[in-house]
């Protein structure tokens, strides 16, 4: 690209306001990705590239971000024979850019040259990507070859237009000779193709059926990628599954989440992909096994109907039963108070003796007994006392 000077050697120039700064970048992958780099300040330029990135996007607008696009047309120019569109060019000092040229072969060899305005930027050349030019090139003949077959088929509908049942069966009979394979070989060989006929429309890879559609539905085999969409009910989001537009802790009663947070169905039973497992409510009709049964408080609680005879026992064979709790199988507190009634009733029925028992009053038959203290005097003058079982 080069630099051309006309300065004042133009018929007419009609200069236009220039364009505001570019100050947004956005480069299209696909449909559902696309990677977008500034702000909204200034103008926004629109990419497409299935191999685009962020980094992309940010370098693309860093090299853009003082260029401001200046607008111009200029007749009779009397510019370099050897310019060409993309150069840039300065008229009447004004800086821009060759993007249209129309040359005229005369004696003064002049040229109407311009930048054109925002609408003719945007919508008069549009731009094709790459790689839809090249699917163009690669299907080229076999689009020419069902282009001629669709030719003879609208020209026979033509010709028995008034003969409607004949032209049905002969479209019939065109649609069942349509078809077409493709083949490449590259590393390994490899195939693809497909059969349009009366009945059905299939599509084979590798000499195996991918998709199949019939008046019954479409049939696949293999991988199915979606990131959108609805299937038997459910729709499909980036990453999960979803009915009635449940999302995971949703408090829809009959919605359904399926997804990396886990399963949740309605807003009183889920599971997450811990393991973990709330429910408001259950039955099971087999053994439940747990390593840890939490009940009391927030919890919930154990009701007494639940301790029903055998149904709490331990390893050794104590167990709640008949209405009683045996010492078998209990430690500390209850153990221990236990014993000391045995002990005492073994002092009291003479099987156990006790050296010390103290009690305020002792019951004989029907007669009481308790402590009294007799004082007397001691043979050395002072006062002594003795302790006796007197009748009370």
């Amino acid at each position: 690209m080069s630099n051309v000077f006309i300065g004042k050697k133009v018929q007419t120039v009609d200069v236009a306001p220039q364009f505001d700064s570019y100050s947004r970048v956005t480069i299209q992958v696909s449909d559902d990705i696309e990677y977008t780099a500034g702000t909204d300040t200034g103008r926004a330029m629109t990419l497409v590239c299935p191999w685009g990135t962020q980094e992309m996007a940010e370098n693309i607008l860093a090299s853009l971000k003082n260029f401001r696009y200046q607008p111009y047309t200029a007749s009779g120019a009397l510019a370099d024979p050897a310019a060409e569109l993309g150069d840039g060019i300065t008229v009447n000092n004004v800086f821009s850019g060759i993007y249209r040229q129309k040359t005229r072969f005369g004696r003064m060899f002049s040229s109407d040259i311009s930048a054109p305005s925002d609408e003719e930027i945007d919508h008069e050349y549009p731009y094709v990507p790459h790689q839809e030019r090249k699917i163009t090139r690669q299907l080229y003949s076999m689009a020419a070859e069902l282009k001629v077959q669709a030719g003879l088929i609208s020209a026979e509908v033509e010709q028995r237009e008034s003969e409607t049942a004949w032209v049905r069966a002969t479209m019939g009979i065109q649609s069942s000779q349509i078809s077409a394979k493709v083949s490449k070989n590259g590393g390994d060989s490899a195939s693809f193709g497909w059969v349009l006929d009366d009945s059905s429309w299939t599509i084979s890879a590798n000499g195996s059926d991918v998709l199949k559609a019939t008046k019954s539905g479409l049939e696949v085999y293999g991988r199915i990628t979606a990131t959108g969409g609805r299937i038997g009910g459910f729709d499909i989001t980036s990453d999960s599954l979803s009915y009635n537009s449940m999302t995971w802790g949703g408090t829809n009663t009959s919605g359904i989440y399926i997804g990396p947070r886990g399963i949740q169905l309605g807003k009183n039973f889920s599971v997450d992909s811990s393991g973990n497992l709330v429910a408001a409510s259950g039955t099971f009709s087999g053994f439940v096994k747990a390593g840890n049964i939490q009940y009391g408080g927030s919890s919930g609680t154990l009701p007494g109907a639940a301790l029903t005879s055998g149904s709490v026992f331990g390893g050794g064979g104590g167990a709640i039963a008949g209405g009683s709790i045996t010492t078998f199988n209990t430690t500390g507190g209850i153990n221990t108070s236990l014993g000391y009634a045995d002990f005492a009733n073994g002092v009291f029925n003479e099987w156990n003796t006790a050296p010390v028992v103290r009690c305020d009053s002792i019951r004989i038959g029907n007669d009481y007994f308790k402590p009294v203290t007799i004082y007397y005097a001691n043979a050395s003058g002072g006062t002594s006392y003795v302790t006796v079982l007197g009748f009370r």
